[in-house]
């Protein structure tokens, strides 16, 4: 419960973050797939296997967010960059 709280706060903070600073809710809307999806993935396995939340657990889903989020970030604004050059999407991707 907890986990979920800080899982669903942390993804919503990040998308408004992501909107500020691409200028753009449709960059935003498709960097939370890549972020949440390895989590959630995370925290079904720890259910299904029974392993409890605890501090080592909890450092180790706040790397996979900051990880997670960098390269998001790294991505899409080399997305940006090559599109910038005058690259069509498909070649800039």
């Amino acid at each position: 419960s907890d986990l979920l709280s800080s899982l669903s706060l942390s993804s919503i903070l990040i998308f408004f973050m992501l909107v500020v600073l691409f200028r753009s809710f449709r960059y935003a809307v498709l960097s939370i797939p890549p972020n949440v999806f390895p989590l959630a993935c995370t925290t079904a396995w720890m259910v299904i296997r029974g392993i409890p939340l605890h501090a080592g657990t909890a450092i180790v889903f706040s790397l996979a967010v900051g990880v997670g989020v960098d390269g998001t970030i790294h991505t899409i604004a080399r997305l940006l960059e090559e599109q910038s050059l005058g690259l069509d999407r498909e070649a800039a991707i």
